[in-house]
Formats: structure tokens, sequence, C-alpha cells
């Protein structure tokens, strides 16, 4: 009996323990991840692509136009407009 007591007391300490570091582990990676990404393209081109959070931007650098789907989306007619600056 005092046998499985200490066995049960020692796995408790054990779940604790385990479920300390997989706190830790959650709460510090937030750190590693960026929260935007832009993807750099070469001047000459007319069209800017743009990744923040869940969404995909593209943007139009002749006329100003702006659009956005998100980005599990997989539908090419999702694309909605969000704003034109020449208007």
């Amino acid at each position: 009996m005092k046998l499985l007591s200490t066995a049960i007391a020692f796995l408790g300490i054990c779940m604790l323990f385990s479920v300390w570091i997989l706190s830790n582990a959650i709460s510090y990676s937030g750190d590693t991840f960026p929260s935007t990404i832009s993807v750099h393209q070469p001047v000459n081109e007319q069209y800017e692509l743009v990744v923040n959070d869940e969404w995909i931007y593209l943007y139009n650098k002749n006329n100003g136009q702006v659009w956005r789907k998100l980005n599990d989306s997989e539908a090419y007619d999702s694309w909605e407009t969000v704003i034109h600056f020449r208007d």
C-alpha cells in the first residue's frame, strides 16, 4: 500500500513538471514567430505581395489598388478589393 501511494505521488509530480515545461514552451514560442512577413520583390515589378497575420495583400504599384484574401483560402475568386488610392 505504501508503494502504491509513493508511485501515485511520483506520478503526480511528474505530471506537474511536464505541464510546467509545456506551459513555458507555449508562452515562449510566441517570441520567435514574426507577426508580419513581407515579400520583397524587384523595383520594376508592378505588384507587391504582403502577408500580414492571416491575410494576403496584393498591391498594384501603378494605380494604388489593394486586394486581400485569407491566407488559408484556396479559391481564386476570393480576392476582395480593400482600397483604391487614386479614387
